[in-house]
């Protein structure tokens, strides 16, 4: 994620989905990646846009949901005069992530849209589904689908940091041989059907399961502005997905819990619940109240145990102040 700079001005995050996107591969599917130009009303080709920046890649995924963010200035005076490009590539060359013409000339187009700040932002749901186009801004009806979601994010100074950490007991019973990673997204604030109703906002590296019992383990920590994590909101629901990986992008989700930060204060910081994990959907929650905490600057830690065998992700949540 690529994170909003210091400071109070308003900025616009932008989202990035792709829909049945290009097939480039002949064994497999597509590695996309989206890059994004910014220029102003009157640019019309690539060579008038300046490059600001790229998601990660999605390997083998023909309907990305792209974890990383991009951030526009929001200047109410400016915001007309500001034009998005997007391209959409299919990784083939692993040499160099840095990004650069040149690099972009090593990895095959896949399409392309360009739509106006203001066009994205007047709509009532802040977001737009696009086909996309050839090098050319000719029609590609194969190339897929852009869709782009916006929110506006105020008053950053104010922010609270969140250290969020994600913890398995050692009383876990894993998936032998099986690497895992887990997914934090933040409900969409304008539901649409032409949309996902979850933006991701972090994915942690894949991990090896413990091969035996007994070991506790957690991932690494990571940091996220209260912009980042749900938009100044704390009523916006957040969701965790638990995958194991797999190489090829086909991962499987083993469960997922869904809970919001103001749901944690009504219930003074402490929850404790299960989820089933058999069909996805059906949440049984058992809550215990714990002390209640108020801070600036909070630690997050979700402690989760995992038994494969029985198909049940248990979880605690515990809203800290940070050190």
């Amino acid at each position: 994620m690529l994170a909003p700079d210091e400071g109070s001005a308003p900025l616009v995050e932008l989202s990035f989905h792709g829909r049945k996107l290009r097939n480039m591969d002949f064994l497999s599917k597509s590695d996309p990646f989206v890059v994004m130009f910014v220029g102003d009303q009157s640019a019309l080709d690539e060579s008038q846009f300046r490059m600001v920046g790229r998601t990660e890649t999605i390997w083998d995924n023909l309907n990305p949901d792209f974890v990383t963010k991009l951030y526009l200035p929001l200047k109410r005076s400016d915001e007309e005069n500001t034009r998005v490009l997007l391209q959409y590539y299919d990784q083939d060359s692993k040499e160099s992530l840095e990004l650069s013409k040149e690099y972009l000339k090593k990895q095959d187009f896949i399409g392309q849209v360009m739509f106006n700040v203001v066009e994205l932002l007047s709509v009532d749901h802040k977001l737009l589904s696009m086909k996309m186009s050839n090098r050319s801004f000719k029609a590609d009806p194969k190339a897929g689908t852009s869709i782009i979601t916006a929110e506006e994010l105020a008053d950053r100074s104010a922010s609270a940091q969140y250290l969020v950490e994600f913890r398995f007991t050692a009383d876990c019973e894993m998936p032998k041989r099986k690497k895992i990673f887990v997914i934090l997204s933040r409900s969409v604030k304008h539901p649409t059907s032409l949309g996902p109703p979850w933006i991701p906002i972090y994915r942690t590296g894949a991990m090896d399961a413990p091969a035996k019992s007994g070991q506790e383990f957690k991932f690494q920590d990571f940091s996220l502005t209260r912009e980042q994590l749900n938009a100044c909101d704390d009523s916006r629901a957040l969701k965790i997905e638990l995958f194991t990986y797999k190489k090829s992008g086909a991962h499987t989700l083993q469960g997922y819990v869904e809970l919001s930060i103001s749901k944690l204060r009504q219930e003074f910081i402490l929850v404790c619940g299960s989820v089933s994990l058999g069909s996805p959907g059906e949440i049984v929650s058992d809550e215990t109240r714990g002390d209640v905490l108020g801070s600036a600057s909070l630690r997050l830690v979700f402690v989760f145990m995992y038994t494969a065998l029985r198909g049940v992700l248990k979880r605690k949540v515990l809203l800290n102040q940070r050190n």
